[in-house]
């Protein structure tokens, strides 16, 4: 059953990355499919048999996220409006307060 699941997560791979080939590069179906061949053969390659785990958004993202988190609970406290929005808990959210405020205590 997890083989079907990797050829799966490869093939939606793939697609992603003909799409983004052709609209940001302007590339032709055809080498945009030889690329995400070369690509998938060598995700194959180098990862095979392993478990990858890949976050949801880049490290950049999430501080940025996090700043405004902190900005808005300084501002109105924990809302439950702002749980939802970022689709977190109390809890979570407490914690990423306290991260950063740790973080720019090692910066200062």
């Amino acid at each position: 059953m997890q083989y079907a699941k990797d050829i799966d997560f490869l093939d939606s791979l793939a697609k992603v990355m003909t799409n983004s080939l052709q609209q940001m590069l302007s590339v032709s179906e055809d080498d945009a499919a030889r690329v995400c061949e070369a690509v998938t053969q060598a995700i194959q390659t180098r990862w095979g048999g392993m478990s990858v785990y890949i976050g949801k958004k880049d490290k950049r993202a999430l501080a940025l996220r996090d700043e405004q988190i902190v900005e808005e609970v300084q501002k109105h406290g924990v809302t439950l409006e702002l749980c939802r929005r970022h689709r977190l808990s109390e809890q979570r959210i407490r914690q990423i307060v306290n991260a950063v405020k740790d973080k720019r205590k090692e910066i200062f």
